[in-house]
């Protein structure tokens, strides 16, 4: 991830304007996020709001699902968060 450096210090008592102060709940957050490794032979990891980030839905194999802790790591409004799974 490349943190963005800001050209003014943010005032004493205040955040940042950056996604990672925003609240993880609310209207845009996604309820489902499907990820897939489109240039390797990796299975499709679904993740979904009620199981939290680090629980995935296994679409592919026999297993129901699985814990990953470096997959999705935020449901974000608009989009996510992945690690380097």
């Amino acid at each position: 991830m490349v943190k963005k450096t800001h050209a003014f210090t943010v005032p004493t008592g205040f955040s940042s304007l950056s996604q990672n102060n925003f609240a993880e709940t609310g209207k845009g957050i996604p309820d489902l996020v499907w990820i897939k490794n489109r240039d390797q032979g990796d299975s499709h990891q679904l993740y979904d709001s009620s199981r939290g980030k680090h629980k995935e839905v296994h679409s592919d194999n026999t297993e129901a699902e699985g814990t990953i802790t470096d997959g999705l790591q935020k449901f974000l409004k608009g989009g996510f968060e992945i690690e380097d799974s």
